[in-house]
């Protein structure tokens, strides 16, 4: 090495490891550059604050490992990159100068840019994570960046995540490391060290903000760069990544085939882990969205654009037409267990415009054929490449071996369509019956026909038909008193749950299943949900979307007079959920997947079983002693209620008379098994919308 380096202390093993050992004060390639003091480190290599003596002006230079620059193809590789960052220029990105190369020494010359990076902001807050509301001029300067970099430069980050998000004295944040970081990465993981020494040299924070289309292998894209933003917008509002629980190779699998919890849900998670204090805030429905639709498994379901993530983040509401973008769920079959047969009520026929009364039947769903999981199969390839790291240690909680976690996902993907396909062909029996000629109604045998709305029963069934000929089912709920809420002890129980009396003095119908996506298209006309399944819930509708479809709904005059359509007050909800129950959940004490699409936490059993980690076609769960279909689990459904600390007892409650936030209840098909409880509660902005959420619409009486 040339006297000028100056470096004493430097051995030939330190040059091996890519180790500089520099002093402030020393003056580098040819003599241009004054060190001053070092400002970061990591297996990449060091980096320094430095004075540019030719320009007069601080810089920074991040020192290039020294296995790489011995590979020519490798450094040729890297000048193309530099090369290429020196043409960018934005003012919400770090700038690059140059590529400094002397002997075994190389660094790469960038902008100084005084402050803090996201990542060292987060680890500061108090609260350990922020809201919206402090997050906000950041998401527009890295939108405007990533906007800049796609549409004009024609270039991608490749790497973006807090710790690559630096924030001035200013406030304002710029994107660095854009390409660079990632090459060396590249080039360390093909010579000399093992792949465990480049996970422990940097990549491996990086596989948190990942897409499942890199994880693969795939050459990144733009759209690779928004799961990016989504990836970090989730961990500024939660204080964790989306998935980061396990070892590389679970995390990896996590991130291909798991749906991404909700922000509150898992803000929730650790305040029940004594990570936090308190949930804060309620998170606008905006900023759900927008995470999530960036946080969409495949390309084509995501945000197509930065710019966008802006407007969705703004724009509150969604005309009930125009399609909510969301995460797209992991090919698979839910697993479908046959249904109890009820018992019948008495056979009766009437036509109201057209409505007909006729028995509870359910039909048995049976299993099928074997399904592939390719992506996990991809994923599990890469575990002896990723094996034996954990991500941010001090989130762990007791670990599941790769292997085990592996087995679990396959396992739930090996179940079958035939659900579906027999819904399916049952639909196409009942359009194909109802498109012959009908008889003539019968008159009445009496002068007063038979209302059959006012004169239901449990294990009545109405069916009442829409636009389409398609079927809308409805059971009855008679009047009753019961408790709601759940008792002291119950495990799960929130403390919002403190029990109250209710008496319902109305009978009402409520809709068997969730809202199906053809029974939302025979209305409405359009589709929201991101993944369009005919026989599956209607989800990523919000609950202002539901008060329009209920009001065309009620202009189409299906019910009898003195009837209307409308969302369930939660009272009527958990009501109809227990159906005379007062146990954790309407089959007992104990949820398995026997019984419901949820996220499989055990809860009263041993035996944990697969989990279709998406939606399942609606009814095909066993249904509660009323005869009502997957009240625990599948997807969250909207009430009509204000969101109160406590329950509303006493007689029709209509719940708390304003708030900010609309009760949704049932839990979903990521939940714990706590959050799928009868009396479990949750809540969301009336203009939210997720590939959870959904909702089974109620005939009441014109007068609740």
């Amino acid at each position: 090495m040339p006297r000028d380096l100056n470096l004493q202390g430097h051995t030939d093993a330190d040059a091996a490891q890519g180790v500089y050992r520099f002093k402030p004060g020393q003056r580098l390639f040819k003599n241009q550059y004054e060190l001053v003091r070092e400002i970061g480190a990591g297996g990449m290599g060091v980096v320094w604050l430095a004075r540019d003596l030719v320009e007069g002006e601080a810089c920074a230079l991040k020192f290039v490992h020294s296995l790489i620059v011995r590979q020519e193809k490798e450094m040729e590789r890297l000048r193309e990159e530099v090369k290429a960052g020196k043409s960018l220029r934005h003012p919400r990105l770090v700038a690059t100068y140059g590529l400094e190369i002397e002997d075994s020494i190389a660094a790469v010359v960038m902008e100084y840019v005084e402050g803090e990076t996201l990542k060292e902001k987060l680890e500061k807050h108090p609260r350990g994570f922020f809201e919206p509301e402090e997050i906000e001029g950041w998401v527009r300067d890295i939108a405007d960046g990533l906007t800049y970099l796609h549409e004009e430069a024609k270039r991608v980050h490749r790497d973006l995540k807090p710790a690559n998000v630096m924030t001035g004295t200013d406030g304002r944040a710029r994107l660095m490391d854009f390409g660079i970081s990632h090459r060396l990465k590249e080039s360390l993981s093909q010579h000399s060290l093992t792949t465990q020494e480049v996970v422990d040299a940097g990549s491996s924070s990086t596989l948190a903000y990942a897409s499942p289309q890199q994880i693969a292998g795939r050459s990144a894209t733009a759209a690779d760069d928004i799961y990016g933003f989504g990836a970090l917008m989730y961990e500024l509002l939660t204080g964790t990544p989306p998935f980061f629980r396990g070892a590389a190779a679970v995390v990896a699998v996590q991130i291909q085939t798991q749906p991404v919890p909700p922000l509150m849900e898992r803000r929730r998670e650790l305040v029940e882990d004594r990570k936090y204090a308190d949930v804060g805030a309620d998170i606008p429905g905006g900023w759900e969205h927008a995470v999530q639709w960036c946080l969409a498994k495949e390309r084509a379901d995501r945000c197509p654009s930065a710019a966008e993530v802006l407007k969705r983040i703004a724009k509150l509401y969604f005309a009930p037409s125009t399609q909510a973008p969301g995460s797209a769920a992991v090919p698979g079959r839910p697993h479908q267990p046959k249904p109890t047969q009820l018992k019948p009520a008495s056979e009766r026929e009437v036509r109201l415009t057209p409505v007909v009364v006729e028995p509870l039947e359910t039909a048995a769903l049976p299993g099928g054929r074997r399904s592939k999981a390719p992506a996990v199969i991809l994923c599990l390839l890469i575990a002896g490449l990723l094996g034996g790291w954990g991500l941010w240690k001090k989130w762990q909680p007791e670990q599941t071996s790769a292997s085990d976690q592996a087995r679990q996902l396959e396992a739930a993907k090996t179940k079958t369509d035939a659900a579906e396909d027999i819904i399916a062909r049952k639909n196409a029996e009942e359009k194909e019956r109802a498109a012959q000629p009908q008889p003539s109604p019968r008159p009445p045998s009496s002068p007063a026909a038979v209302n059959p709305f006012d004169s239901g029963a449990v294990g009545s069934i109405v069916t009442a038909t829409l636009p389409g000929s398609v079927e809308l089912k409805l059971c009855y709920c008679p009047p009753g008193n019961f408790t709601m809420g759940s008792p002291p002890g119950e495990r799960g129980r929130e403390e919002d749950e403190k029990q109250v009396s209710v008496t319902l003095t109305k009978g009402f119908w409520l809709a068997q299943t969730e809202f199906t996506q053809v029974q939302w298209e025979s209305v409405m006309g359009g589709n929201p949900s991101p993944r369009k399944i005919s026989t599956h819930p209607a989800v990523s509708v919000t609950w202002d979307n539901v008060q329009t479809f209920l009001k065309k709904l009620n202009g189409l005059n299906l019910l009898p007079p003195g009837w209307q359509w409308a969302l369930p007050t939660e009272a009527q909800w958990e009501y109809a959920c227990r159906a005379g129950t007062t146990t954790p959940f309407s089959f007992g004490e104990v949820l398995t997947a026997e019984l419901a699409n949820f996220g499989n936490s055990l809860y009263g059993t041993a035996t944990e079983g697969p989990n279709p980690r998406r939606t399942s076609p609606a009814g095909s769960y066993q249904p509660n002693a009323w005869g009502f279909f997957d009240m625990h689990g599948n997807v969250y459904e909207w009430c009509q209620d204000w969101h109160a600390d406590g329950l509303s007892g006493g007689t029709d409650p209509p719940g708390a008379a304003s708030g900010s936030v609309r009760v949704i209840r049932g839990g979903a098909y990521y939940c714990v098994g706590e959050r799928c409880r009868s009396a479990s509660r949750f809540y969301f902005t009336p203009g939210a919308a997720a590939d959870y959420l959904g909702f089974r619409p109620a005939a009441v009486p014109t007068a609740r």
